[in-house]
């Protein structure tokens, strides 16, 4: 017997271009409160729906990012639709639906954990922040088995952005990107947001956050204070060597920037590094 379910989705019109949009690779890059996660997560939803048994993976960069992005999915998927789900505090580690699609939440915290069996399609958000080789050795391999899609949200100028510009080349047939701001989801656009609330929010931002996070701008160098790092970095650095002199920074921030350890040597090595983002002040006084 086979059960026919109809959902309903309000999505503006940018959303519709990319909801609609059927490139193997797509990658959106987009201001605040657009609706980034929305659209991904109806594209995977209508996916899986459409595809009975077929595998999907959810990645963030970092654990704490899943909260507001599967808080969300909650939120977009009936619960009559849903056979199975595993919950860990607020976040969906695993979904199955009555088709028997399903679909698993990661992140990539710790290194070589995104390698699987084949996957019919990932959705990377904020894959900007995501370290190059972690898509390219781990996630993308999956993908071939089944000809399988992705689904990216960037930030910054990287690898990914590299991607985005593919995408905007009109030739190219296996990616497609965009570049909206967050007025593309306001009730004059065919959005839900006003007007008026994103200006007073954009006025009171610092001019490079405004075009991060409001117009999805990428910033190339702008206000950036060391250049050429991939040139500079060096591999087979020693470990901490007990009794040798070292020197630890941190660099506290909790949204817009990250939060970040680092120590190095006196000749300049660096010997340890980590950056997180959206923690609780107490955890990070812990960590510093």
């Amino acid at each position: 017997m086979t059960i026919q379910r109809e959902l309903t989705f309000n999505l503006h019109p940018q959303q519709l271009e990319v909801y609609h949009d059927a490139h193997r690779f797509q990658i959106v890059k987009a201001g605040r409160r657009w609706g980034k996660t929305e659209v991904a997560w109806i594209k995977a939803l209508i996916f899986i729906m459409s595809h009975p048994g077929c595998l999907l993976w959810w990645v963030a960069p970092f654990y704490k990012e899943l909260i507001p992005a599967t808080k969300k999915i909650r939120d977009l998927t009936p619960d009559a639709l849903i056979s199975k789900k595993l919950e860990s505090n607020e976040i969906i580690r695993f979904i199955r639906i009555t088709n028997g699609s399903e679909c698993f939440f990661h992140s990539a915290d710790k290194e070589d954990t995104l390698r699987g069996s084949g996957l019919h399609g990932v959705i990377i958000d904020e894959a900007g922040s995501m370290k190059r080789n972690r898509v390219t050795d781990e996630i993308l391999p999956s993908l071939m088995d089944y000809h399988g899609w992705l689904f990216g949200t960037p930030k910054g100028t990287n690898w990914f952005d590299e991607n985005f510009q593919k995408g905007q080349d009109p030739k190219e047939i296996e990616f497609k990107s965009w570049m909206f701001n967050s007025y593309g989801n306001t009730k004059d656009q065919g959005g839900f947001l006003n007007k008026s609330d994103i200006d007073l929010i954009s006025s009171q931002l610092p001019e490079m956050t405004r075009r991060q996070e409001i117009l999805g701008e990428t910033l190339a160098g702008e206000g950036v204070v060391f250049r050429n790092i991939v040139s500079r970095i060096r591999e087979n650095i020693k470990h901490y060597q007990p009794g040798e002199t070292v020197y630890v920074g941190s660099d506290l921030a909790k949204n817009l920037d990250y939060y970040v350890n680092i120590a190095i040597r006196q000749n300049g090595e660096v010997i340890a590094f980590e950056r997180y983002n959206k923690l609780d002040w107490v955890f990070m006084r812990h960590r510093a």
